[in-house]
């Protein structure tokens, strides 16, 4: 038996319902022959050369499929966000929003129902190397809220921000 196939059958200890498996390996594998179908939907295997912008798919959909959604569109209320085209409709309507905007509400969206501080916001967007305005976060919070109502992103005086979990 080859070694990438083994290993693979070895993994079947390790799969459960919440677990989802990219692996890369040398060369294709067929996970069917190796171990039983219903352990297998959870293993994905993706053979090396391999173009960078597939495997970027790959993993947004196996994030999107640990998140409970097939859909790449994440829908909250009248709010439709599409992550992978970067866009935003609200009533039927597109919503025009900088970069970081979109990444703010994108953050306070995959959170709905936490609470995240502004460290924690500032964390996900900006790399090490960012020069980061005091208030940044406060501003693009600001701007979300007067283009998306001021109810949808709530405020949790000392601590952080957050979007209910059901739209109010």
């Amino acid at each position: 038996m080859h070694g990438n196939a083994k290993n693979v059958r070895d993994l079947k200890i390790f799969v459960d319902d919440h677990l989802n498996f990219l692996i890369v390996c040398h060369q294709p594998i067929d996970v069917d022959g190796v171990i039983p179908r219903p352990v297998c939907c959870k293993l994905f295997p993706f053979a090396k050369p391999f173009d960078v912008d597939e495997l970027d798919a790959r993993l947004r959909a196996l994030l999107r499929r640990a998140a409970g959604r097939a859909s790449p569109t994440i829908r909250y209320g009248d709010i439709e966000v599409d992550p992978a085209a970067r866009t935003v409709v609200q009533d039927g309507q597109p919503v025009e929003m900088s970069p970081r905007e979109f990444s703010v509400l994108l953050v306070l969206l995959q959170a709905r129902g936490r609470v995240l501080s502004r460290q924690q916001i500032e964390e996900r967007l900006y790399s090490w190397q960012s020069a980061i305005e005091s208030n940044a976060v406060e501003v693009h919070i600001h701007h979300l809220r007067r283009k998306l109502g001021s109810g949808c992103i709530q405020t949790m005086r000392g601590v952080g921000y957050f979007m209910p979990q059901e739209p109010v």
